[in-house]
Formats: C-alpha cells, structure tokens, sequence
C-alpha cells in the first residue's frame, strides 16, 4: 500500500489546511474592547455590530446576569477583525484594588471543544505601568548590590 492510497496523505493535508485557514479553533490573542465587570450596573459604553449602544456610558444600565465578569474581545481571524461579544472570563481578580481588565490588555481566547460558538478568556498579559517598573528596577538593584557584597 503506498502513501496515496492510504489516508496518511489526505489527513496530512486537511490538518495543514485547518492550520492555514484557521478552520481549527485552538485559540486566538486578542485586545479587550470592553469589560464588564461582576456587578449589577454597567457604564461601559459598549456597542454591537450596529453602532447601537448596549450599555451606554454614564448610564447605569442593569447587565444580564449572562454578561456580568465578560469582554468584548477584538480578534485576527484570517484577514479581518472580528469582535467577539460577552466571552466569559476563567480570570478573577487579584485583591481588593484590582478592578479588572482594563481597555487594550491583551487576552487569550479559546473555544470549547473547539467549537467557535463558544470562546472563552482564559489569560491574560496587561503592559506594565511606570510605577511597576520603578518599583522593579529598585528591587533588582537592591538585590544586585547585596549579591555582590557576598563573598565569591
């Protein structure tokens, strides 16, 4: 039995195509558009495919109990963006002063069983502030000149 007769050949080739057309939904990194947090009110002043505004800002909108800790995630799909609306979040917060995301963090998006109805964000990476680089300049440098007070 040579390769073009048996299945190895095509699979190979449909698993390449998925991969190239993104027909396989492993996960995507996206930029958060909007957040909407774990409360009862919303202000965010997000908008659908339409330009109609879903919970408008300043207005406290009651939010869908379906919608409370999501975003709204811009994604590359192939060529386009696309928006994602409402993805549940697997991210809670880290204390008391931690407010959640913030417009423009970076997100992982993955699909359940792959299934692209279904995305949900499983990370995310935020760029740090001024202040978190001051504080971990000085802390490696602190911790540079003690290690070289050390004997050898």
């Amino acid at each position: 039995m040579s390769v073009e007769e048996s299945g190895f050949k095509r699979d190979l080739h449909d698993k390449g195509a998925d991969r190239a057309s993104e027909r396989n939904y492993q996960g995507h990194i996206g930029k958060v558009a909007f957040y909407h947090p774990n409360t009862t009110f919303c202000e965010c002043g997000a908008t659908d495919n339409e330009g109609n505004i879903r919970h408008p800002e300043g207005a406290k909108t009651a939010l869908p109990a379906d919608e409370r800790h999501t975003v709204d995630v811009d994604v590359l799909l192939g060529n386009k963006m696309q928006r994602l609306y409402s993805v549940p979040c697997f991210m809670y917060s880290q204390g008391v002063i931690d407010k959640g995301f913030k417009k423009h963090d970076r997100v992982w998006v993955q699909y359940i069983n792959g299934d692209p109805k279904t995305p949900i964000a499983t990370a995310y990476y935020r760029e740090p502030d001024q202040l978190d680089l001051f504080f971990n300049n000085l802390k490696y440098r602190v911790a540079g000149f003690f290690d070289e007070l050390l004997p050898k």
